[in-house]
């Protein structure tokens, strides 16, 4: 079994920290809304970063953002309008680049941006500036610019990030009426992943189908949901949607501010439930997944001058060794101000993140407070040695709780077979209550966000298990037999998963006795009796 430190924005205490592995592939930045009165500071500021292993061949993914309006006065249930813009705002192609040796990728607004953060970038020494910047003629070896990756609508050109209204951005790979072939992408009839698609035509915050009933006054729905989405991020403004696969992917609480940017800290697979909030129902609730990944802030006035990408005004990660909540007043509330008394016992300060600096093609680590960093990634550089620092998420983690053990032995080994273009079958309401007749079914992608990228890193453990030597297109006996070199000899009776037979493999045996709960059952029989206790017994201490 194979452990690793767990990274920790303050001194070991967000322990849940996720670990990560070698073909992971992920949204880290958004610079959406650059403040100031100057036309030129959006096309000199604006950004998208990705992160994910050096090289990575980004041919078929592409970036979006999804705007999903706000609810003002033209909002009349029983039958809603459409309020604000809801559509893809901005589509990006990636095909033909490929993430840099420093593990990002990063998509900057027109020309302008070169004026503006292209310090960040990697120029391209083979670049012809006679000739125009793409594919084949890249001027940054780390990233492209909008009208460069802009995904061509006949109906439409490239624009700016709208800066106001619910934003979704999301990174995908399959798409309806595109495909990739020989290596090359090609859009075919019905293709509509790009600029001004309506998404949403009868604003209930899901994708749709085509089926729908258009709105008056709107175009008829496209098929956008057949989209097979790699990582995603949203936040409501003023009731806005959002169209993330999970909930657990919007940002909660964005409190008297539509973000500027926004930067990722963490990973994680589930909700770790380190912090909690009020819902709009006002029920106490656990702070979502978004919510411990994301620093979000808004930006001063005069950072064009400045250059310092140090928010204001910023929100983030819970913060464990602040201030507890006494249950006497809602602290989100502006109305209604309290202190948080230490014993209360439920977590809702932050970290304060005063200072923290967001760099496109960088980490964003605070740069007083080594505590105060983004997570790293396991990866290898172009020059086949490990990025980061000795930083170390192992590979093969695909429970990304920080530990290569028999728990992810059993992920990779129930999953063997498995492509990224597997299908399921759904079925989808088309929004008539109480009807299930014009119900309809749908083929979907079965690996979306978090699943995609367990997936992918399966994929890579063993790269030369297919033809010719090549990294083979589904999950093989060699990617399992990897990761089981990995972990090595199991122990009987650990039943608790964590590679160890220890008191938690004693006391699941025991707090289960007499039942049939596989918790405890450390032999298979189907039920937790003196054999298990003795098997526990037997191996206590193995690991």
């Amino acid at each position: 079994m194979i452990r690793t430190n767990r990274l920790a924005i303050d001194a070991g205490a967000l322990l849940a920290c996720a670990g990560a592995a070698s073909a992971q592939v992920v949204i880290t930045e958004v610079f959406e809304n650059p403040p100031g009165s100057s036309t030129n500071n959006d096309t000199r500021w604006e950004y998208i970063e990705i992160h994910g292993r050096p090289g990575m061949d980004l041919t078929g993914y592409a970036v979006a953002c999804i705007k999903g309006g706000n609810v003002d006065a033209s909002f009349n249930p029983p039958y809603p309008l459409i309020p604000g813009n809801v559509e893809i705002d901005e589509a990006f192609s990636l095909d033909g680049y490929s993430i840099g040796c420093d593990g990002f990728f990063v998509i900057g607004n027109d020309k302008d941006f070169l004026t503006g953060v292209a310090s960040f970038l990697e120029p391209n020494p083979d670049f012809i500036p006679s000739q125009p910047d793409g594919p084949d003629n890249k001027r940054f070896l780390n990233g492209g610019l909008f009208t460069t990756l802009h995904i061509d609508n006949p109906n439409d050109t490239v624009g700016n990030l709208s800066n106001d209204d619910s934003s979704t951005y999301v990174l995908v790979r399959r798409r309806p009426g595109f495909t990739v072939v020989d290596g090359q992408a090609v859009y075919g009839a019905g293709y509509s992943f790009w600029k001004d698609t309506s998404v949403d035509v009868n604003f209930d915050s899901e994708l749709d189908w085509g089926t729908e009933v258009s709105a008056p006054g709107f175009d008829g729905p496209t098929q956008v949901e057949a989209i097979q989405i790699v990582d995603e991020v949203a936040w409501s403004d003023n009731g806005g949607k959002e169209y993330t696969r999970r909930e657990q992917h919007e940002i909660s609480d964005t409190p008297g501010f539509n973000p500027d940017l926004i930067a990722r800290v963490n990973f994680y697979l589930d909700n770790p439930e380190l912090g909690h909030r009020f819902n709009a129902d006002g029920e106490l609730r656990f702070t979502r997944i978004a919510d411990e990944e994301w620093v979000y802030g808004d930006l001063p006035e005069d950072y064009a001058t400045t250059r310092l990408f140090d928010p204001e005004r910023t929100k983030g990660p819970t913060d464990p060794n602040g201030p507890e909540y006494d249950g006497s007043c809602n602290p989100d509330d502006p109305d209604s101000p309290c202190d948080p008394v230490p014993g209360g016992g439920l977590l809702f300060d932050d970290f304060d993140f005063t200072g923290f600096q967001f760099t496109p093609a960088g980490f964003n680590d605070h740069p007083t407070n080594p505590a105060i960093r983004q997570f790293r990634f396991e990866f290898a550089g172009c020059d086949g040695q490990p990025l980061h620092g000795g930083i170390d998420f192992p590979t093969g983690d695909f429970n990304f709780d920080g530990v290569v053990d028999s728990a992810d032995l059993t992920l990779i080994t129930d999953r063997q077979g498995a492509t990224l273009d597997d299908t399921v079958t759904e079925v989808y309401d088309n929004g008539t209550p109480d009807d299930s007749s014009d119900d309809y079914t749908v083929e979907v992608y079965r690996w979306q966000v978090r699943g995609f990228q367990q997936t992918l890193m399966m994929l890579e453990m063993d790269m030369t298990d297919g033809t010719d030597g090549a990294n083979a297109p589904e999950i093989t006996e060699a990617d399992v037999q990897a990761v089981a070199d990995l972990v090595g000899p199991s122990c009987e009776g650990d039943v608790s998963g964590d590679g160890e037979t220890n008191l938690a493999d004693l006391n699941l045996v025991l707090a289960n006795f007499g039942t049939q709960n596989s918790e405890g059952d450390a032999d298979g029989s189907g039920t937790v009796d003196l054999a298990d206790l003795n098997l526990v017994l037997a191996n206590f201490g193995c690991e």
